[in-house]
């Protein structure tokens, strides 16, 4: 099954630590750089709201990086995917966005 044109849905089979009566994880998987263009275009298009904001702008900015092959800084990189985790965890203070900005 596709979606947005790219990628794939997959699904995993439910795991016996799996509270009962769940079956199993549904997924969305891109593997490709050139095709995380789709998925970026399309929430520029239709913003997602609240705290998952900061957490596309995040993500955008490491797609940005990824896109230039073997130039990517590292340290950045790495600091951004730290960033990503912080804002994954918790949920962000207002001040979030502008610190994403920045």
């Amino acid at each position: 099954m596709r979606f947005f044109g790219v990628g794939n849905i997959y699904h995993s089979t439910q795991r016996q630590e799996a509270p009962s009566g769940r079956g199993g994880i549904w997924y969305y998987c891109v593997t490709k750089t050139s095709e995380l263009d789709t998925i970026a275009k399309h929430f520029e298009r239709y913003p997602l709201a609240g705290s998952r904001t900061a957490v596309f702008l995040v993500w955008r900015n490491m797609l940005d990086l990824k896109r230039i092959p073997r130039k990517a800084d590292p340290d950045t990189l790495s600091l951004l995917a730290t960033r990503l985790s912080e804002l994954s965890r918790r949920r962000p203070s207002a001040n979030t966005a502008r610190t994403v900005n920045q």
